[in-house]
């Protein structure tokens, strides 16, 4: 876990900035106490874990995530990466093995994925982090979900278009990735 975390921190601090950010201010809340159930330290509010024996996941969006979000996958297991278990990025027009081991980090509620399917009796385990757009619209909202804020205030919260690019500023180009290690 403390890997993955890493990962996630190292290479993309300000989503993990924003994370935490949101992690705490939730957690501070005192009906919101015990959320801080995956790990000390682990920004994200939930996870998945698809043990198979041969975890494979049909094209999707996971459209409840943070649009500008991170999902964090774990691979695990004993299978033959080059002929199975690849992850397609279908926006991007990517394939990419994904071995045993390999930690993966996407935008999944952007971009359409899928798992390629493994050999019969090989085994493919996988452990996901991520959290839902709910929770920062819940903060957002003044502590209120969608459905409340919409009671209380007679309309629909207004989508912004500044979430959208904020989020999107979140993702640093590898020069001011590199620029930012050197402060």
């Amino acid at each position: 876990l403390s890997i993955c975390l890493g990962l996630f921190r190292n290479w993309f601090p300000l989503i993990w900035a924003h994370y935490v950010e949101m992690h705490k201010a939730v957690c501070m809340r005192p009906e919101n106490r015990h959320m801080d159930i995956l790990a000390q330290g682990c920004p994200f509010f939930a996870m998945s874990q698809n043990f198979g024996p041969q975890a494979v996941s049909i094209r999707h969006k996971d459209t409840k995530n943070l649009i500008s979000g991170l999902c964090l996958i774990y691979v695990l297991g004993l299978f033959a990466h080059e002929t199975g278990g690849h992850l397609v990025l279908h926006e991007a027009k990517i394939l990419l093995e994904a071995p045993w081991g390999t930690i993966l980090a996407i935008p999944s509620a952007a971009l359409t994925h899928e798992n390629l399917k493994i050999l019969e009796g090989e085994r493919r385990f996988v452990f996901t982090m991520y959290s839902a757009g709910g929770f920062f619209r819940y903060r957002d909202h003044d502590w209120m979900t969608d459905k409340a804020w919409e009671q209380h205030h007679g309309r629909k919260p207004e989508l912004h278009q500044s979430t959208w690019e904020d989020g999107l500023a979140r993702f640093m180009t590898i020069s001011e990735l590199q620029a930012s290690k050197m402060t």
